[in-house]
């Protein structure tokens, strides 16, 4: 048994590596420069601290913003996976896969998305036109209620894919003996079915809080001057005014609260798969959705067609309106202008892209994978938590951090890796992994132990224990990870965004720049690009449908 922990060990080893040469040194290089005086223009950063209201006001916002967001996204969310758990419907792996688009996609996107929608002459504004209503205009996008229609729009498939997951997995051999035994359908949602999902439910709102509460792109685009996250603010005091000692002390913060949720929400995973675990013979029965007449689907149909696939129909709108040929559009984007001092060409871009998430995924998979096997331990459950909300730290350290911690930490012999795609692979992979670990892990804690059991009793080695059963019940999860991974780096843009160079430019890095340039031929390019995003991740996702086997091993 103790050889068998040091092997598990050793296997781990190469995390470990990964983690502290790539996470733990490039994080802790930028504090400790930070508070070392070459940046520090204060003295006293904890008084500066203490005593500026903006700071104080700009925590408030985040904290506010963050839990009305995820009550909005629950709210609309959990009828929404009811309708994936219980119903089948033509179209719905498109669906699911269309939900789940705007979590890997640029937030540049997203907000564009938004912009033609509400914007003057956006697709709302012209509809009202055209019925007549010309006095009802829609002033703009910067505001409070777009950041959380973004972020209900961002965190829906959250909900979606954790809870949707659990509840059409809920054996309906339970439901009917408590409709035998004379329970109206209140008795069973309330002792049967809601047991079974809180937990679900609430690490559901956990993550949702957690991303809303690191919110960037959504409150820098459609918030204005008006609204500021933490996440903006490390992002100004870093990039604008230089106060990295203030950034860092505020980034700890932040990475010690996300640090928290995650703990919290490894417990509950842990609770949920091992109370309510992947059963290959529970029985589970869904209905045509033509059959139905229940509001609560009505309602999330509503919801899906107007809030989450909206602004991606505006998208293309806003093209045929600047272009008046969709085609137009893309002919022009990959017109020669490379006379044009900001000339990107689009081929490098796409290019880039599709490189840097092969080799990304690549290495998600194998970090995601080898910390997969050992976070499935079951001993010293308490210490596994710990180390698996470690790991997914990733998710809640802010892009800026980490990318100006890689520019400090290898910037000089013998390891120079400015300007090179290097550095931006490692930070793909590093942002990957996380969603690697989700798609495997649940696979390999829902294998019967009985199935190794008898396996190491017929005189199995532990390589053929590993080839005939471990792998034939986990390769989905490990396919879904390796596509969730590919399809997290082509999106990937905080840190591209600071790591890169004009030869190293990605897909979403080539959006900004264009649509950061006036002209509608600038804005007409960008729009395109962005359409080559969408069906690249979409792709991805229909692919993970596919795969997939009610829900494990797709994120979560």
């Amino acid at each position: 048994m103790i050889r068998r922990d040091i092997a598990r060990f050793f296997i781990f080893t190469p995390v470990i590596i990964f983690i502290g040469a790539f996470i733990i040194y490039p994080v802790l290089m930028l504090f400790f420069r930070s508070f070392s005086g070459e940046f520090s223009t204060s003295n006293n950063v904890i008084d500066l601290l203490r005593n500026n209201n903006y700071i104080w006001s700009v925590v408030w916002f985040t904290l506010w913003q963050a839990f009305l967001s995820t009550i909005l996204t629950l709210i609309i969310g959990i009828p929404g996976a009811y309708l994936f758990a219980k119903y089948n419907f033509w179209g719905k792996s498109l669906f699911r896969s269309l939900v789940s688009l705007p979590f890997v996609m640029p937030t540049v996107v997203i907000a564009i998305g938004f912009i033609s929608l509400f914007s003057t002459n956006g697709l709302v504004d012209r509809v009202f036109s055209m019925i007549g209503l010309d006095g009802f205009q829609v002033n703009g996008v910067n505001g409070l209620v777009f950041i959380l229609l973004a972020h209900i729009m961002f965190n829906y498939s959250i909900v979606i894919r954790i809870v949707s997951v659990v509840w059409e997995n809920i054996d309906e051999r339970l439901l009917e003996v408590a409709s035998i035994l004379g329970a109206n359908w209140m008795d069973i949602f309330s002792r049967i079915i809601l047991p079974i999902l809180y937990p679900a439910i609430l690490s559901a709102a956990i993550l949702v809080f957690m991303f809303s509460f690191t919110s960037f792109g959504v409150v820098l685009m459609l918030g204005g001057y008006e609204y500021s996250t933490l996440e903006v603010l490390i992002y100004q005091l870093t990039t604008k005014m230089f106060r990295l000692e203030t950034a860092a002390i505020i980034a700890i913060v932040q990475i010690l609260i996300i640090y928290i949720f995650l703990y919290i929400n490894s417990v509950l995973q842990q609770k949920f798969i091992r109370d309510n675990g992947l059963s290959y013979r529970r029985i589970v029965k869904k209905e045509k959705l033509v059959n139905s007449k229940s509001l609560i689907v009505l309602f999330s149909i509503v919801i899906l067609v107007f809030v989450m696939l909206l602004p991606l129909v505006a998208l293309v709108d806003r093209i045929i309106f600047i272009s008046g040929n969709y085609l137009e559009s893309f002919i022009n984007l990959f017109k020669f202008r490379e006379h044009s001092y900001f000339f990107i060409s689009p081929w490098l871009a796409i290019f880039n892209s599709l490189k840097f998430a092969l080799i990304s995924s690549f290495i998600s998979v194998l970090i995601g994978g080898i910390a997969s096997y050992y976070l499935s331990s079951k001993k010293k459950q308490n210490r596994i938590n710990l180390i698996d909300a470690f790991l997914m730290l990733p998710l809640g350290i802010p892009a800026v951090v980490l990318g100006l911690g890689f520019l400090l930490a290898y910037s000089y012999y013998p390891i120079d890796l400015r300007g090179s795609w290097v550095v931006i692979v490692l930070a793909h992979s590093i942002i990957g992994y996380p969603f690697v670990i989700r798609s495997i892990l649940p696979m390999i804690n829902n294998i019967p132990s009985n199935l190794y059991n008898s396996a190491n009793v017929l005189g199995g080695s532990t390589i053929y224990i590993f080839r005939t059963i471990t792998i034939p019940l986990i390769w989905r999860g490990v396919l879904v990870g390796t596509i969730f991974a590919f399809a997290v780096s082509i999106g990937e843009f905080g840190s591209s965004l600071i790591l890169y160079r004009k030869d190293l430019v990605t897909i979403p890095v080539a959006i900004y720049r264009y649509l950061g340039q006036p002209g509608d031929a600038n804005l007409s390019a960008g729009l395109a690009m962005s359409l080559i995003l969408v069906s690249v991740v979409l792709i991805s996702f229909i692919l993970i449908e596919k795969i997939r086997f009610r829900g494990v091993g797709s994120f979560y």
